[in-house]
């Protein structure tokens, strides 16, 4: 091989630089776009480094390369390289076998012990459809596996991996709808919860209309042991000067998730969601 081509290490510095003249050396220099100029010694010390830091980064983008793969295979699921244990053997709407499905365009999930395998495409089109209900048992599909197929596809962009149909990545307006369409499928095994209303609590004014409902509510209506296990308000002081309406409403739905799960820990989630459905009205 041309010694002008070879990466210099420590193993052969000292045989690689014993051959080379002055001239060799700033060609060497030149082809890595380093300064040319200054004594021999200099011009092999650029050379010396610039190749060691090459080949750290080299070695780092390759650990992180790796790193970012395992993560992606993990979102695709389960039946990834076990197609066997899905439970449906074709795609629910192009009906082609799930094992024909290319790496990078499977989405598999676990639910109840059960793993069910998609088509990324179709996937994608039955969450943005709004009904988010497996259809192979008609449940609720929830914002975590959501959220996963989210991560996967902003994952499958930084790896460049090409799908028959462009899927373009989630918005947080997306990310927002879907924490508002779990939060609503959870309360509404209580009461019936309009999503739309909720969705529609997209500024500060309507927002903070509907938290002095709810306030009003919690006061009047519950009893002071909850009060005193639940601090309901207490998180909501961190977000009253946020301007951005829609960094607003994350907080806000948030806010609400946190609040169902505060009261699920003591058996009294039906109570908020009476709470929100009565604060919609």
């Amino acid at each position: 091989m041309n010694i002008i081509q070879l990466r210099i290490s420590s193993d052969n510095y000292a045989n690689v630089f014993s051959k080379c003249n002055n001239k060799e050396l700033k060609k060497m220099a030149k082809k890595r776009f380093l300064k040319q100029s200054g004594k021999k010694d200099e011009i092999k010390k650029r050379i010396y480094v610039y190749d060691y830091l090459s080949k750290c980064i080299i070695k780092i983008q390759s650990l992180f390369r790796g790193y970012i793969v395992r993560i992606f295979n993990k979102c695709q699921g389960p039946a990834l390289f076990k197609r066997h244990l899905s439970l449906n053997d074709t795609d629910f709407l192009t009906l082609n076998d799930i094992t024909l499905l290319k790496y990078g365009n499977i989405f598999s999930f676990n639910e109840n012990n059960f793993v069910y395998c998609f088509d990324i495409n179709t996937f994608h089109k039955l969450i943005q459809s709004k009904k988010i209900f497996n259809p192979y048992n008609r449940n609720i599909i929830t914002f975590d596996v959501i959220n996963n197929f989210m991560n996967l596809i902003k994952l499958k962009k930084i790896i460049n991996i090409i799908s028959v149909v462009e899927i373009p990545l989630f918005t947080k307006k997306n990310k927002i709808e879907f924490m508002i369409i779990d939060l609503v499928n959870n309360m509404n095994k209580f009461i019936y919860i309009n999503v739309q209303s909720l969705i529609k609590l997209n500024n500060k004014k309507r927002i903070d209309k509907f938290l002095n409902k709810l306030y009003e509510l919690w006061c009047k209506n519950t009893n002071e042991e909850l009060k005193s296990k639940i601090s309901l308000f207490d998180e909501l002081t961190a977000i009253y000067n946020i301007k951005n309406n829609e960094t607003y409403q994350k907080k806000f739905i948030e806010f609400l998730c946190n609040s169902f799960d505060n009261f699920k820990k003591f058996d009294n989630e039906d109570i908020f969601s009476f709470y929100v459905h009565y604060s919609l009205e």
